[in-house]
C-alpha cells in the first residue's frame, strides 16, 4: 500500500511539474482548427507545426465512428483523463505524431472521463492506454507511459508504405 501511496504521488508531483502548475485553473492552449488544404498547400507539416499547430482530434462519444472506426487511415487513440500526471506527460508525444502523420495517419484523444461508455468498449482499466485502429479495428494496443519509438513502430505497421520519412 505504501508503495501504490508513493508511486501515486510522485506522478501527480511529476505531471504538475511537467504542466507549470501554479495553482490557477488552465486555458485551453487554441480554439483555431486546422488550417484547409488550400490553406496549407504552400506550408510545409514543420511549419505548421512550428506554429503551434496541432492536428490531434479530440473525439467523443458522437464522433469516434467518424474519427476512428470509419477512417481509411490508421488512427491513435489517447484514451486520457486531464488529472492523469502520464497522461500529460505523453501530450507533447502524442501532438508530434499527429503532426508528422498528418495526412497518413489520424492521432484522436478520448477524455476517459467525459465519455466512460467508450473506456468501457474498449476495456481501458490504466491511463494514458493507445490503442490503434486500422479499418476499424484494433491492431496494436500500448498501455502506460510509453515511448514515441514504441508508438512510431506501432503506426508504422499499418501506414501505406510501411513508414514515413519524418
Amino acid at each position: 500500500m505504501r508503495e501504490v501511496l508513493i508511486s501515486f504521488l510522485l506522478a501527480l508531483v511529476v505531471g504538475s511539474a511537467i504542466n507549470g502548475y501554479t495553482g490557477a485553473t488552465s486555458q485551453p492552449a487554441s480554439t483555431a482548427s486546422p488550417p484547409s488544404s488550400a490553406e496549407t498547400s504552400s506550408q510545409t507539416q514543420d511549419q505548421v507545426a512550428q506554429a503551434g499547430q496541432s492536428w490531434v482530434i479530440e473525439a467523443s462519444q458522437a464522433t469516434f465512428p467518424a474519427e476512428v472506426l470509419n477512417s481509411q487511415q490508421p488512427v491513435l487513440v489517447d484514451f486520457y483523463a486531464t488529472w492523469c500526471g502520464p497522461c500529460k506527460m505523453m501530450k507533447p508525444t502524442i501532438e508530434q505524431l499527429a503532426n508528422e502523420y498528418h495526412g497518413k495517419a489520424k492521432v484522436v484523444r478520448i477524455d476517459v472521463d467525459a465519455n466512460p461508455e467508450l473506456a468501457k468498449k474498449y476495456h481501458i482499466e490504466a491511463l494514458p492506454t493507445f490503442l490503434l485502429f486500422s479499418q476499424g479495428k484494433v491492431v496494436a494496443t500500448n498501455v502506460g507511459f510509453t515511448t514515441k519509438e514504441k508508438l512510431l513502430a506501432s503506426i508504422d505497421q499499418f501506414t501505406e508504405d510501411g513508414s514515413l520519412t519524418r
